[in-house]
């Protein structure tokens, strides 16, 4: 290890307002790659209606899908619903149940979470819950 392609990046994502209910809200998310020269940021933002869930993964996936090297990840979200849904491996157990709940429900989001676990297959991460 020690090089550069084993760099830490930091995924920090925001879903504006906290507020559940579906409405118009800004999604930003920022990434921070450490650099031999610094790290290095970037930033995204976008507008759209969604409940407070799915903006927080459309801010996921939309990261995410700017990382284009293998690298460990840690991800800085306040939500909870992904910080759990990550770290306990539900949403891998939802994959392999054919996107059923343990009630028998299918599961909310479907499509952003196989994006999210696409991106995430075989790579270090960790989930940090922040606030």
């Amino acid at each position: 290890g020690g090089g550069v392609n084993d760099m830490e990046v930091h995924v920090y994502i925001s879903a504006g307002s906290r507020c559940p209910k579906k409405m118009r809200r800004k999604v930003s998310y920022s990434l921070m790659a450490g650099t031999v020269s610094g790290p290095k940021w970037r930033h995204g933002e976008m507008e759209m209606e969604a409940t407070l869930h799915q903006a927080e993964l459309a801010a996921l996936t939309e990261a995410l899908g700017r990382i284009t090297r293998p690298c460990p990840l840690t991800i800085h979200t306040m939500s909870r619903y992904i910080a759990v849904t990550l770290m306990d491996g539900r949403a891998v157990q939802w994959a392999k149940s054919g996107w059923m709940t343990a009630k028998g429900e299918a599961v909310a989001n479907r499509a952003e979470w196989l994006e999210v676990l696409k991106i995430l297959k075989g790579r270090p991460f960790r989930v940090v819950l922040e606030g």
